[in-house]
């Protein structure tokens, strides 16, 4: 069974991590799967691991900071497929130097961060919601964090700001979209094996989730019929991880 088959899906933050786990969960299941990412050789990898499975890969080179070259990914799609089913917002970076107190943190590194985490995910819901609600019908699914989205994440403030903007962001579009039947979700993966994590291998004291573990949650809420809204669900290492006092599923 390929409960996707037809639909359209655009992924950002696809070179890599969950991201690209992603995208190849969606062609999995039968979408057809717009890539985009930063680094030409990583996003054409990611396209050829998604027209394996016998579906369409586009692959989109563009910063997801950069509004015009969002609109200008969106714009591709549309030509190419005529539709856009599913946006998943997958993009985000830490720290680049591992944790930092705030009296410490550069604005450079704050606006990196909160750029590419936030503003990414912004532009990139948005370059989308014409075609959605033109359709009356999507899903967007956006990647937060079990942490930095829910509780005080000491020494990662700009992540932690990020994420929780995110979820701000989310909550709010979750609602103005309501009347155009398009549903807006959030993941909150929490250690997972992607290079944020490895480059700060700290914050993974109870072990690390694979990328895949993390798509397939995202396939799961994704295939949901359409009468349901499942969101903002937390996904992390069951083997000696601590009890967690941030929400669960809701909606």
């Amino acid at each position: 069974m390929t409960p996707l088959k037809g639909q359209v899906a655009f992924v950002t933050g696809a070179s890599s991590g969950i991201g690209r786990a992603a995208a190849i969960a969606l062609a999995r299941e039968g979408a057809d799967v717009a890539v985009l990412g930063r680094d030409r050789a990583r996003v054409d990898e990611t396209a050829a691991q998604v027209s394996a499975h016998g579906v369409a890969a586009l692959p989109l080179v563009a910063d997801v900071c950069r509004e015009e070259e969002i609109e200008t990914a969106v714009g591709r799609i549309l030509e190419r497929f005529g539709r856009i089913d599913i946006q998943i917002a997958s993009a985000g970076r830490g720290a680049a130097r591992g944790p930092r107190a705030v009296v410490q943190l550069p604005l450079e590194e704050w606006e990196a961060i909160v750029d590419i985490n936030l503003k990414g995910a912004f532009l990139s819901n948005r370059a989308v919601l014409p075609a959605m609600m033109k359709q009356r019908s999507g899903t967007i699914l956006n990647v937060s964090s079990a942490r930095g989205g829910t509780v005080a994440t000491p020494f990662a403030a700009a992540y932690s700001a990020s994420k929780r903007g995110l979820m701000g962001l989310t909550r709010a579009l979750a609602e103005e979209m309501r009347p155009y039947n398009v549903r807006v979700l959030a993941v909150l993966p929490d250690a997972t094996d992607t290079p944020l994590i490895a480059a700060a291998p700290a914050l993974a004291p109870h072990g690390k989730m694979t990328p895949r573990v993390v798509a397939d949650l995202m396939v799961a809420m994704i295939v949901q019929p359409d009468d349901t809204f499942w969101s903002e669900t937390r996904i992390a290492p069951f083997s000696g991880a601590p009890p967690f006092s941030g929400p669960r599923n809701s909606g």
